[in-house]
C-alpha cells in the first residue's frame, strides 16, 4: 500500500511509527517464562487528530510462530484500542501483512487516510531477560510523533502528518492535514503583470503546473513582470477556515521543507501574529517585518530547501518580535520588482 501524496477524498494524511518493545522473564524466571505483547491501535498525532490502524496483520516467527491481528477489520467501530498477546524470550521476526488500513477519527464517520510504509518490513527483534526490545515500523505522511508505549512488548503508534502541500490533487486547497485549511494565493503592489492574477481564487489546474513539475504531475507555479514597488507573491495560510488568517499552532514542527525553481532571487517568509496588523495579528506599529530567508535563483534546476525556524530571522527595519511558533498565520515566497517566474512543489512542516 503505497501513495505519493498520501491522500484520499477527505484529502487527510498520517504517518505512522510503529515500535515493538519486550519485557522478557526476570533472571529469577523459569527458562520458557513468556514476554506480554501489547499493540495499542489507536494514537494522536501532535496535531491532535486521532488515528487508528485497521485490517492489520502482524506475523511473527522465532521460539513461537503466528500472527496477531488487530480484531474488527475495515471500520473503527468496535476496534480495540490495543492487541495484547505473549511471546517466549528469543530472537524473533515479525512483518505487517499487506493489507492494512488507516482511518483518521476526527471526522464522522471515520475516513480512511493514506499511509507509505517507509521502513524495513520484516524486522527482527530479540526479546531479552529483564530488558526491553524495541521495534519500529515507520510510515510516512508528513512531520510529527507520538509515543503511546506503556512498556512490556508493545507496539508505539506515531502520527506524521506536516505534508502542506504536493498539488497532486490539481486544486489550490493545502491538504486538510494537521488541523490545517486554507488555499493558496497571489498578491503584488498592483503595478505590474502577474498570473495568475492577484485577488482571483487559483481556478482547478489554472497556475499549476501540468508538465516539468519537480514530483508527480504538478507543482504550483506563478510569473509576472513590470513591478515597481515591493513586487508579488505567493503564499498560503496554515489555518483559514473562512478566509482570514488565524493563528495556526506550530510548534510540534522544527521548520519547513520545499523544492523551489526561480528566474529571480526569492524571500521566504513565516507570517505571524506579532508582525502583522489586525485583525489577523497584533502588530501596531512597524509591522510586516516577517521572520525569513533569502533564497538564491535556482533558473534551470529544481532546488530542495530544509529550514530550521532558527534560520529565519527579521530584516531588522520592523518592530523587533520573537517568533512564537503557536502564533504562525502563512508562508510566502515573496518575489521583487522585476520579472519573475517561481515555481514550488513539495511543501511540507519538519519534525
Amino acid at each position: 500500500m503505497t501513495t505519493k501524496s498520501m491522500r484520499f477524498v477527505s484529502a487527510l494524511g498520517i504517518g505512522l511509527l510503529l515500535a515493538a518493545c519486550a519485557r522478557a522473564q526476570a533472571p529469577d524466571e523459569p527458562e520458557d517464562a513468556s514476554g506480554t505483547l501489547q499493540v495499542p491501535l489507536r494514537a494522536n498525532g501532535r496535531s491532535g487528530i486521532p488515528y487508528q490502524l485497521v485490517d492489520a496483520t502482524f506475523s511473527y516467527s522465532g521460539p513461537s510462530t503466528g500472527t496477531i491481528d488487530g480484531g474488527v477489520f475495515g471500520t473503527a467501530e468496535g476496534a480495540a484500542e490495543q492487541i495484547v498477546n505473549t511471546l517466549p524470550v528469543g530472537d524473533y521476526s515479525m512483518v505487517l501483512v499487506d493489507g492494512w488500513n488507516m482511518l483518521q477519527l476526527a471526522a464522522f464517520p471515520p475516513e480512511p487516510v493514506a499511509a507509505e510504509l517507509i521502513s524495513p518490513n520484516p524486522v527482527t527483534f530479540t526479546i531479552l531477560p529483564a530488558d526491553t526490545t524495541r521495534v519500529e515500523y515507520a510510515f510516512k505522511v508528513g512531520g510529527e510523533i507520538v509515543d503511546t508505549s506503556s512498556g512490556a512488548l508493545s507496539v508505539v503508534l506515531s502520527v506524521d502528518d506536516g505534508l502542506i502541500d504536493d498539488f497532486e490533487d490539481g486544486d489550490a486547497n493545502l491538504l486538510a492535514l494537521g488541523d490545517r485549511v486554507g488555499s493558496w494565493f497571489v498578491s503584488n503592489d498592483g503595478s505590474g503583470f502577474q498570473s495568475p492574477p492577484a485577488g482571483t481564487a487559483f481556478p482547478t489546474h489554472d497556475g499549476l503546473l501540468t508538465a516539468g513539475a519537480a514530483n508527480g504531475l504538478y507543482s504550483m507555479r506563478t510569473f509576472g513582470s513590470g513591478f515597481t514597488g515591493w513586487g508579488a507573491a505567493l503564499g498560503v495560510p496554515l489555518n483559514a477556515p473562512d478566509g482570514l488568517a488565524l493563528a495556526y499552532r506550530a510548534i510540534g514542527y522544527r521548520g519547513v521543507r520545499f523544492t523551489y525553481r526561480s528566474t529571480g532571487p526569492v524571500r521566504f517568509v513565516v507570517t505571524s501574529q506579532g508582525t502583522q496588523p489586525p485583525p489577523a495579528g497584533t502588530c501596531s506599529a512597524n509591522c510586516f517585518d516577517d521572520y525569513g530567508i533569502d533564497l538564491a535563483p535556482s533558473p534551470t534546476t529544481y532546488t530542495t530547501v530544509t529550514l530550521s525556524w532558527l534560520d529565519l530571522a527579521q530584516q531588522g527595519w520592523g518592530t523587533p518580535i520573537p517568533l512564537v511558533y503557536n502564533e504562525v498565520l502563512a508562508l510566502i515566497w515573496m518575489l521583487r520588482p522585476g520579472p519573475f517566474d517561481l515555481t514550488i512543489d513539495d511543501v511540507e512542516l519538519t519534525q
